[in-house]
């Protein structure tokens, strides 16, 4: 069974070959020992893979020993061999090179370039120069001269004091437009590492991560390679189109066609950036207020229109009426969803707070922010009842989406009452409402016998009182009171850490979601409708990281349970990056999810506070 070994500075390491999801601005799959498998392109969708026969493989010739990877980089190793696989994190390229040393004592290295090995499609066609894929997505075999100047490196004494060419191969995924330019970047690129002697520090994602986590004094601590791949996880998920041009953070490489960005999977994505790059914040920003319609709805996500995206969108709705009444405008992914709006205020109001930028309320396409904040108010009190409480509709809109839910729910309340609070600053009648929605909040949704807040009430009477993790946004927005918050988090610690809870039948796993499951008069659908699994009770590692971070703020030990061991469990299922959920029956969810950086906001309060 893999189990993967954190050998320090983001790099992690098996006996055993295992995959690694890579993602960039628009590029994205999978490496394995057998090459890039699942290459999508960002809004464009799968486009094919890559496989890899190389020589070594051979009867008779040296197995690879170790396999290591860090941020869209995989290595196979053996005495006198390596095999280096990596995907740029801002270019649609994947470069493979080899080096080969007949003596392990010996630091001299034969750089052998990609076009010796023997490259096919996964229905078997050979590639040579070019190939193109489908949607005029053309991958193309680079042989890119570079000059070296060898002065005072010990890569290769021979040459030292003296430039030498070295041929690397590499191939591009693109127009001829792109390849030109991916050439003239990577070209650049590969020469200052070389003649530097650090060819890890220049070109793998991780010096780029490491540089940034140093700034903020988080590159020396026990968590720092679970901090790297957490980074990852955001930064790579942030796209762009084949111009260059900011085109939304994604949840994950799952999420290709048609290309989208959800309110609620960037919320937390942003706040997880938000100390290292407030700039990409404030785009979001700018790229989701074009979602916020003139009712104050909003979608689950916002499309992000491509040729492929579009044509493929429209003729899943052409074949399915369900899914086309439940999309109603062209650029909707899931059209009204209950808890979009207030995300967005929330978000705005983070990155004010953050950053002192009060011009962002000013910005905006057909209506300014500031006047769209107050139309989703003025929807939201539409929908309160006579406490001031916003009555959510019967469905499946919110993030808990395959949970139908109606009446007061606790966690959009939370939303709504951190919105509120957020906003009162430039509307003093908010703060009335917001302090009328929190003592109606106590008397309809806190379960004073247990100790936390019940997930949601309907208008008819009926509750669901298990407790569940996405009511600590009540903490986290502030609804609950001090009080209340250090019972909910007593709870939190007996009921949903699988370490001290021994109803639940899987060891010490993780933080559940859920505890018990749900009640069978809940209505569910799809993978919540079993116990352990996704909604159910699966462990999220971005409510992890949300958990960490509260922990962290009142310096409670315990931070460092929900911090770490859903890196550690997934680390020794052998998945190297942060996923998107997972319990031990139903194994994981989608791999690289942006949301699950959380973690790293977390580890950033924590330095503050010393506990790191």
């Amino acid at each position: 069974m893999t189990q993967l070994r954190d050998i320090g500075d983001g790099w992690l390491a098996d006996d055993a070959p295992f995959l690694l999801p890579f993602s960039g601005s628009r590029l994205q799959g999978f490496f394995n020992q057998r090459g890039a498998l699942d290459i999508a392109l960002w809004g464009v969708g799968k486009i094919g893979s890559l496989y890899v026969k190389e020589a070594w493989h051979a009867a008779g010739r040296e197995p690879f020993g170790t396999y290591r990877a860090s941020p869209n980089v995989f290595e196979l190793k053996s005495k006198t061999r390596l095999m280096r696989m990596q995907a740029l994190l801002d270019e649609p390229v994947i470069l493979f090179y080899q080096e080969r040393s007949s003596d392990t004592s010996n630091q001299t290295m034969t750089f052998v370039p990609a076009k010796n090995f023997l490259w096919q499609t996964e229905s078997g066609e050979q590639i040579h120069a070019s190939f193109t894929f489908k949607e005029s997505a053309r991958l193309s075999a680079i042989n890119e001269d570079i000059s070296i100047y060898y002065e005072n490196s010990a890569l290769n004494s021979q040459y030292k004091n003296k430039y030498k060419k070295l041929r690397l191969s590499f191939f591009v995924i693109g127009s001829g437009q792109e390849t030109k330019k991916a050439i003239i970047k990577l070209s650049a690129l590969l020469r200052n590492a070389f003649e530097a002697n650090d060819f890890a520090a220049h070109s793998f994602p991780v010096g780029q991560y490491l540089s940034k986590l140093t700034r903020h004094g988080l590159s020396e601590h026990s968590c720092v390679t679970q901090a790297i791949h957490c980074f990852h996880a955001a930064f790579s998920c942030i796209k762009s189109d084949d111009s260059g041009n900011f085109a939304g953070i994604a949840a994950g490489i799952g999420y290709s066609i048609p290309a989208r960005s959800y309110f609620r999977d960037s919320y937390w994505t942003c706040l997880a950036l938000l100390p290292f790059m407030p700039d990409i914040v404030r785009k979001q920003i700018l790229f989701l207020e074009k979602g916020i319609y003139e009712n104050g709805e909003a979608p689950s996500g916002k499309i992000f229109p491509t040729n492929a995206g579009i044509r493929f969108w429209q003729e899943r709705k052409k074949a399915d009426p369900a899914l086309a009444r439940d999309h109603i405008r062209p650029l909707d992914w899931w059209s009204d969803h209950f808890d979009s709006p207030l995300f967005f205020i929330n978000l705005v109001f983070d990155y004010i707070d953050f950053t002192a930028d009060w011009s962002i309320l000013d910005e905006g396409i057909d209506r300014t922010i500031l006047e769209k904040i107050r139309t989703i108010f003025s929807r939201y009190k539409a929908l309160e009842d006579a406490d001031g409480i916003p009555v959510k509709p019967f469905h499946d809109r919110d993030w808990a989406d395959n949970v139908y839910r109606q009446g007061a729910v606790t966690y959009d309340v939370a939303l709504y009452y951190g919105a509120l609070v957020k906003a009162s600053r430039l509307d003093g009648a908010l703060a009335a409402r917001a302090q009328a929605l929190r003592r109606a909040a106590s008397m309809r949704l806190w379960l004073d016998d247990k100790g936390y807040f019940a997930e949601f009430v309907q208008s008819d009477g009926y509750a669901e009182t298990h407790l569940a993790i996405e009511t600590i946004t009540a903490i986290h927005f502030g609804l609950a009171t001090e009080a209340q918050s250090r019972k909910i988090l007593t709870a939190v610690k007996q009921l949903l850490f699988t370490k001290d809870n021994q109803a639940q039948p899987y060891g010490d796993w993780g933080v559940m979601s859920v505890f018990p499951g749900y009640s069978v008069r809940t209505k569910r659908r799809g993978k919540s409708l079993f116990a352990y699994r996704y909604h159910n009770g699966a462990d999220w590692p971005y409510w992890d990281g949300l958990l960490a971070w509260i922990l962290a703020e009142r310096k409670d030990p315990d931070y460092r349970y929900a911090l770490t061991r859903w890196w550690e469990y997934g680390l020794a299922q052998g998945w190297p990056e942060p996923v998107e959920y997972f319990s031990p029956p139903f194994g994981r969810g989608s791999a690289l999810q942006a949301w699950s950086s959380l973690s790293l906001r977390a580890m950033y309060e924590a330095k503050k506070k010393k506990l790191l």
